[in-house]
């Protein structure tokens, strides 16, 4: 068949095909950490349980998510993104790098996914930031939790559009190990 955009993009940035296709001489051994997992109150246990993995014991480590810049720490944007999708901990890239180093991985590659993000336009995010502020009002607890988490979904667009928030793919590998 053919290949993904995620595959697209990763072959794009100079990556062998050879690393999309499976080894007969070397099992798959990686683990796929796609958004959420970086969100674990006790990011470091998260990142350590992983790795840990009695039924992988990987020696790549994929991570695929939200990543703020700089710039953003502090914003009220990622605050309420934070927030409304409930995630205590949002780690940058170059967190990361640091944790995955302290874990004797060494980050092999960094590729920027964001321009295939599609956020609105920000008078279109504007509008509907009003609209879920009015609907929030409504007396209905239920309402309001689902009201806080597409609030947070919005200053995830705007960050997005803003520059402030990358969609990043990481991968990490033991050094150990040789990619053909």
């Amino acid at each position: 068949g053919g290949t993904t955009w995620l595959e697209e993009a990763w072959l794009a940035e100079g990556a062998p095909r050879s690393t999309l296709e499976p080894s007969p001489e070397q099992p798959p051994n990686t683990t796929v950490v796609v958004a959420t997992h970086n969100r674990a109150a006790l990011m470091e246990e998260a990142v350590r349980s992983v790795l840990a993995s009695p039924i992988i014991g990987p020696q790549d480590v994929i991570v695929v998510d939200d990543m703020p810049d700089d710039s953003a720490l502090g914003a009220p944007d990622l605050v309420h993104f934070k927030r409304g999708w409930q995630c205590p901990v949002l780690w940058t890239a170059r967190e990361y790098a640091s944790a995955f180093a302290a874990e004797g991985l060494r980050l092999e590659r960094e590729l920027d996914l964001t321009a295939a993000c599609r956020p609105r336009p920000e008078h279109r995010i504007a509008r509907l930031m009003w609209l879920n502020r009015l609907v929030r009002r409504l007396p209905s607890e239920a309402l309001q939790q689902v009201m806080d988490s597409h609030f947070g979904g919005l200053a995830l667009e705007r960050l997005t559009r803003r520059g402030q928030m990358r969609y990043t793919l990481l991968v990490a590998r033991r050094p150990d190990l040789t990619v053909s």
